[in-house]
């Protein structure tokens, strides 16, 4: 079996053998037929008992030993194309899941901020606070668990100036959780959770697409010695 640069083991993606999501911390992707790469990648951001205004999405690993595969940060690359960006607040866990239910809502947690206050994926710089979607606003001090926004690129629509994501990158985006105002003008109050110690996480997903960059020997089947 062909290695990759890591050292681990690395199978061709394509259509005909993808099983469940795809692998963000590798980068995997899908390249279709007229050599565009399409990737759906995804990131966490930690939820916790301390008000945050800013939150750094992170690409899990998936390895149990983080010193030599940390999680890493969301990075955007220059030149590819967006084509949606959504965010999905946790849900809550189930009692008798136990250690299943790390990272969703513990039971009678709240999801708590300011009446008003919208929570959404951005920018860390310039369009923080300008960016509009995806979002969620806050009603009655609390954000509702499980809900979801997304921007979208429609079939046939070209980028739209910032602060759309709907656009292609002209410079690494290094994209956040933030908490904005009414206005979408400047920081908000922030997002908690209302008990304690508790942890749950918001999921971001984003797909792009790009030219396919062309595969190196090791990434490929090699071919077998002579002899």
């Amino acid at each position: 079996m062909p290695f990759s640069a890591s050292g681990e083991p690395f199978k061709p993606v394509s259509f005909g053998n993808i099983n469940g999501v795809l692998d963000s911390y590798v980068g995997n992707g899908i390249i279709d037929y007229d050599g565009t790469e399409r990737k759906s990648i995804y990131a966490i951001a930690m939820l916790t008992s301390t008000l945050q205004t800013a939150i750094p999405l992170i690409v899990p690993s998936g390895k149990k030993d983080l010193v030599t595969s940390p999680n890493r940060p969301l990075v955007i690359p220059t030149g590819v194309v967006i084509n949606r960006v959504s965010i999905r607040m946790p849900e809550y866990g189930n009692r008798l899941e136990g250690a299943s239910s790390y990272g969703l809502l513990p039971q009678e947690c709240n999801i708590v901020g300011t009446t008003g206050d919208r929570i959404k994926v951005s920018p860390t710089t310039v369009t923080t606070h300008t960016t509009v979607a995806p979002s969620l606003q806050c009603a009655d001090s609390r954000y509702t668990p499980d809900s979801f926004s997304t921007a979208w690129r429609p079939s046939g629509v070209a980028d739209i100036a910032p602060p759309s994501w709907i656009t292609t990158t002209a410079a690494p985006i290094t994209p956040q959780i933030t908490v904005s105002n009414t206005g979408n003008t400047a920081a908000g109050t922030g997002v908690a959770l209302s008990q304690p110690g508790a942890i749950a996480f918001i999921v971001v997903w984003i797909d792009l697409e790009s030219d396919a960059t062309p595969r190196r020997l090791r990434e490929i089947n090699l071919p077998i010695p002579p002899g």
